[in-house]
């Protein structure tokens, strides 16, 4: 029975390894596909959608689109899109130091870099993460002046994604997690936001005698 038991637990390590391993190989066959598919106008046209991705870019963008769609109920969201964009970075962060994955551009050789190797960590992309968690949580919230803006967003987190790998400094896995990470913690805040308001519109409705 002791033989059967490790027997088996043997075969299943066995079949993770192999399932890791043919992952692995995948995200790096996938990376290569991508990053080796590179010229001058897309190395160009990729530095700007990658630095579109920046929580330090995505903040003041934000709130210059909030100044030009100026709408008083529009202001309470602030403070939601904050919180989405300090949890996804940190988030990403903090997991990054936890998994321990090198960056291709640190680890692989060949690798078309075009803005430099980056840091030192690979696993996720901090960059999906913010792109996915902001245009998922604005999806949620269905702002009017912004009735298009989620969409464009969520093709932008797409191509910011795309572009991380395209510039060497993240496999597609990396990309693939941030993306998951941001839009669960979009969709987290969004849930959070929702039943704060219902709790604030019931202490605020007269209740009848």
């Amino acid at each position: 029975m002791a033989t059967l038991r490790k027997s088996s637990t043997g075969s299943r390590r066995l079949l993770r390894k192999r399932v890791l391993e043919y992952l692995l190989n995948l995200d790096r066959s996938t990376f290569y596909l991508i990053n080796g598919a590179h010229s001058r106008p897309l190395d160009a046209l990729m530095i700007f959608i990658t630095w579109l991705g920046d929580a330090k870019i995505i903040v003041p963008l934000l709130a210059l689109f909030f100044v030009l769609t100026w709408q008083k109920r529009t202001w309470p969201l602030i403070l939601p899109l904050a919180v989405t964009l300090l949890l996804s970075d940190q988030s990403a962060y903090h997991i990054k130091h936890w998994v321990g994955r090198v960056r291709p551009s640190h680890n692989l050789p060949h690798v078309h870099l075009v803005l430099g190797a980056g840091g030192w960590l690979s696993f996720p992309s901090n960059h999906a993460a913010n792109s996915f968690a902001t245009a998922t949580l604005l999806g949620f919230l269905r702002i009017p002046a912004w009735k298009w803006s989620w969409r464009l967003l969520l093709v932008l987190a797409g191509l910011v994604g795309y572009s991380r790998i395209y510039i060497g400094v993240h496999y597609p896995g990396d990309v693939l997690a941030g993306a998951i990470l941001g839009t669960l913690i979009g969709f987290v805040v969004w849930q959070l936001y929702r039943q704060t308001i219902k709790i604030c519109q019931r202490r605020h409705t007269p209740h009848e005698q």
